[in-house]
């Protein structure tokens, strides 16, 4: 599952899509916005952004 973002400085502000990953291509199947994908995203973004604030 990959979520895609509107970011700014590597921080994610707006979840924009969804999608699944096929292992066979580099290709995915748009879905429904997943909450743990974007919970993971928002988690990491805030880590990088309290890095750059130290």
């Amino acid at each position: 599952m990959v979520t895609r973002f509107f970011h700014v400085c590597y921080v994610p502000l707006v979840p924009l899509a969804s999608f699944v990953l096929l292992p066979e291509s580099d290709a995915g199947l748009p879905t429904a916005l997943s909450g743990k994908s974007v919970l993971f995203a928002y988690l990491r973004g805030g880590s990088r952004s309290r890095r750059f604030s130290l």
